[in-house]
């Protein structure tokens, strides 16, 4: 007796365990539940709050060593300066140092090309200053081109701490998508119902530096180099995926 019952309990679970996966089947995947998708965007202008200042020395000597005093002289020179205005030691740095020879095109005496010969070498150091106090930014790279730099890659402004405005974007930026897949919805008769998926992107835009083209004009300006720093558009965007509630 005590077998077939066993055989009696054991094809009722396997039929209860068959009838819920048929239930299974008939319940609709995420995939076919019936959706709409909005991208959201949000934007703000910041006053920017942190100019970089890139600049550096360059020199053309006979020997590597000449080369390199000559400009790890001027480079200190331009270092305390920036130190002397009241520029932090941790906002300073060097970007690049770099010696190599130079090379000079022969010619014989119908002008002909017949080679190179060394010509020298050349020594580069190449320095970033931060300054956070944006009215001060043209009148150091003036201070600084006064001590002897003569390399002026560009002033570049940015926001030192923009992740705090960027959240608060991405927020507006689910809002306005929300917004918008209401009135979707709204137009196309139907229902949002729960939000399936959320993706999220932001980031400032690209910063411009002052063009190298202003070196010139920085060299001939008897006071300061004329800045302005402008502002930042920050944005964010938000994809946000609804399912639909049909009536």
């Amino acid at each position: 007796m005590t077998k077939p019952l066993a055989l009696v309990v054991a094809l009722a679970f396997v039929l209860a365990a068959g009838s819920a996966h048929a239930q299974d089947d008939d319940t609709p995947s995420l995939d076919d539940t019936p959706r709409i998708t909005v991208v959201g965007t949000a934007s703000a202008e910041v006053p920017p709050d942190l100019a970089t200042i890139t600049l550096g020395v360059a020199n053309h000597r006979a020997t590597a060593k000449a080369a390199a005093d000559a400009t790890s002289t001027t480079a200190a020179a331009i270092i305390e300066a920036a130190k002397a205005q009241g520029v932090k030691p941790a906002d300073i740095a060097t970007r690049s140092i770099d010696i190599s020879q130079s090379f000079e095109d022969q010619q014989d005496a119908n002008g002909r090309y017949i080679g190179r010969r060394p010509n020298g070498f050349d020594a580069s150091n190449t320095i970033a200053i931060r300054v956070r106090d944006l009215a001060q930014a043209g009148a150091l790279a003036q201070i600084l081109i006064d001590k002897g730099a003569n390399a002026l890659e560009g002033i570049a402004f940015s926001i030192e701490h923009p992740q705090p405005i960027l959240d608060r974007l991405s927020g507006e930026a689910v809002a306005n998508a929300k917004r918008h897949a209401e009135i979707m919805a709204q137009a196309a008769g139907v229902k949002l119902g729960r939000v399936l998926v959320i993706e999220r992107e932001g980031a400032p835009r690209p910063v411009f530096p002052m063009p190298m083209a202003a070196m010139k004009a920085a060299r001939a300006a008897p006071a300061a180099v004329p800045v302005e720093a402008g502002s930042q558009s920050l944005q964010a965007s938000a994809t946000v995926t609804w399912a639909i509630d049909q009536p």
